[in-house]
């Protein structure tokens, strides 16, 4: 990162907007904020359009170095949205983006040093693979040390003359069935110099000697050349120190008064780009395809060139926007797990969107469950399955997803609408009563903030995580119909909009807090209604299940006995719930004959019917 001094100080509070845009131009869009400590922070994020629909939701989230973050959530769920303004791609209407500890919201996409993959490949088609993979190392400039390439080049050639096999290199990089390329290419590529080394080497023997005769004269004009080369170097170094320059033994200039190493703003050299391609195609295997088109490429290979493109400006952060929804399964499958070998080889910092859980699951080091612009769940793959933060997470996460029961809670029992009856106990029972409680604090300090008379008291925030909890409502028709909700005011008076259309004024908001503190209420003081979680590899075959946690046996009639791997799934009605048990294949079932199961009582969740949380007993 530059010295902090080019950088603008966050916490300076400017009141003009003009001055404060000329401050932003004058240091490069470039502001330090050192209270940061992750690698990517969003703090609060919000993203609000102009006709009022907010898409994201005071999105927080810390990123540390070579994480692999994955975004999911099904369609509409404000991850693509968050992804872009990440990228650049989209305005902040409120919050703070730091990429690498520098505030990245006024920064232009170009200068953020991200790298993005799109879910179309976004491939020039009348351009190779190599010059695809190549282009966004053309178009930019980058910091490099202010080399005297002359006198680099005389040096390598000097080192060349020492090499045994030279003359051996010198007949295979004209050979066109061993070197492809140009003879100077092969040279420089073998022994790593410059291109202008080797074709200033290869120019001076080639004047000494014609190529079918060098093997034999080689040997006695190569102190010729060493003696020319030296005495090239040394004038030159001559020359320059005459002129007033400064090199060190890297033939580096540097500056007069500090003696340190000047560096330029500059293109890459086609040599290094070339490298550089060369490296990104030996990591993803494309090689062979380098001289195709775009149209010459199947779906998978297509994919690896996007990759390519993006890994060889060697970014901080990778962003990718559903990169594998054109593969086929097969593919998709195979793909996921190259673009986690490619994050890891080359220590990468990625930021993954996805619908699709599973790939979620294979490949994040830490996923994020969004769901209506809200962050619903941050943790582990492992964390998000074993412990929902709420019913959402419960049943987008997983596959087949967690079956989910009506029961009625009272005193440490749940039971279901069949009289079946699980007993959680006294520690459960205190785990209750502390969420309940926890809930009616909650909600009654958020009424208090709504009857405030003081202006803004009330935050988009506050009054949105309301409305957030009723998607998780009894009454399905009522959860639609909220969908999206954003803050706003309109005739003197606070309103909730649906799409700048549908609102909730606030007495209607007022009403629904108090008829959910009375739900909360009700819950904390006596028996109610409860939602019973359990993952289908929890439920088992009585007689093959012996263990301590098992809980009483319900009956049920298998309508379909699936056949996957090792394993069976059994699907059946319960409750009026379509729910699927997940058991081993060598166990005697079968469709439409009755078996009795049991539940691992300790992997049982229980959820609060009102906002949708999971109540934690470990908590």
């Amino acid at each position: 990162m530059e010295n902090n001094e080019q950088f603008l100080d966050g916490n300076l509070v400017v009141d003009d907007e003009k001055v404060a845009r000329q401050l932003l131009k004058e240091h490069n869009y470039k502001v330090s904020n050192g209270e940061v400590d992750s690698f990517v922070s969003l703090k609060g994020i919000n993203k609000v359009y102009p006709n009022g629909v907010q898409a994201v939701f005071d999105f927080n989230l810390e990123i540390n170095k070579n994480d692999f973050i994955v975004l999911v959530g099904p369609s509409g769920c404000g991850k693509s949205t968050t992804l872009r303004m990440v990228a650049g791609l989209e305005d902040i209407s409120s919050g703070y983006l730091y990429i690498d500890k520098v505030l990245s919201n006024y920064l232009p996409s170009k200068s953020r040093d991200i790298s993005m993959v799109f879910q179309s490949y976004a491939l020039y088609p009348q351009m190779s693979v190599y010059d695809n993979i190549a282009f966004p190392l053309r178009i930019r400039k980058y910091d490099k040390k202010k080399y005297d390439y002359k006198c680099v080049s005389y040096k390598e050639v000097l080192k060349l003359l020492t090499e045994e096999d030279l003359v051996d290199s010198i007949f295979k990089s004209f050979d066109k069935t061993v070197n492809f390329g140009k003879p100077y290419q092969y040279i420089a590529t073998k022994y790593n110099c410059l291109d202008l080394s080797a074709k200033t080497l290869l120019k001076a023997v080639l004047k000494k000697t014609k190529l079918q005769f060098l093997a034999d004269e080689f040997k006695n004009f190569k102190d010729e050349l060493v003696n020319e080369f030296e005495a090239l170097l040394a004038t030159r170094l001559e020359a320059l120190q005459n002129k007033g320059n400064i090199l060190n033994d890297e033939y580096v200039y540097l500056d007069k008064e500090t003696n340190e190493e000047i560096h330029i703003k500059a293109k890459l050299t086609e040599q290094e780009i070339r490298n550089k391609v060369f490296e990104a195609a030996t990591i993803l295997d494309l090689g062979p395809y380098l001289d195709r088109l775009p149209k010459e490429l199947s779906g998978g290979q297509m994919q690896r060139v996007a990759l390519g493109r993006a890994i060889v400006r060697n970014a901080k952060v990778f962003l990718m926007d559903e990169p594998l929804s054109n593969l086929d399964a097969k593919l998709r499958v195979m793909m996921r797990s190259e673009i986690v070998r490619i994050h890891e080889q080359i220590g990468a910092t990625t930021i993954y969107v996805t619908h699709d859980q599973t790939e979620a699951m294979t490949m994040a080091t830490r996923i994020v469950v969004m769901s209506k612009g809200w962050v619903q769940q941050v943790g582990t793959p492992k964390e998000v399955y074993s412990k929902p933060n709420n019913l959402f997470v419960a049943k987008f996460i997983g596959s087949p997803a967690m079956n989910i029961f009506d029961g009625t809670y009272d005193n440490g029992y749940v039971t279901l609408e069949d009289g079946f009856k699980v007993n959680f106990g006294v520690k459960f029972a205190r785990a209750h009563e502390r969420f309940y409680t926890k809930k009616v604090e909650e909600t009654t300090r958020l009424l208090e903030l709504l009857d405030t008379d003081s202006e803004g008291e009330v935050t988009r925030t506050e009054l949105s995580k309301i409305f957030s909890a009723k998607s998780y409502a009894k009454n399905e028709k009522e959860a639609k119909d909220i969908d999206v909700l954003t803050y706003s005011k309109k005739k003197k008076k606070k309103i909730f909009v649906k799409k700048a259309a549908k609102g909730f004024d606030l007495e209607e908001t007022r009403n629904s807090l108090m008829e959910m503190l009375e739900q909360y209420k009700s819950a904390l003081n006596g028996k109610h209604t409860i939602k019973l979680g359990i993952r289908p590899e929890n439920i088992h075959v009585e007689t093959a299940y012996n263990e301590k946690d098992a809980t009483k046996a319900f009956e049920i009639e298998p309508s379909v006995v699936e056949l996957l791997g090792g394993e069976y799934l059994i699907h059946a009605t319960y409750n009026n719930v379509e729910m699927i048990a997940k058991v081993p294949a060598t166990l005697d079932v079968k469709a439409h004959k009755p078996v009795n199961l049991v539940m691992s009582k300790s992997l049982i969740h229980l959820f609060d019917e009102i906002s949708g949380e999971r109540i934690d007993i470990d908590e």
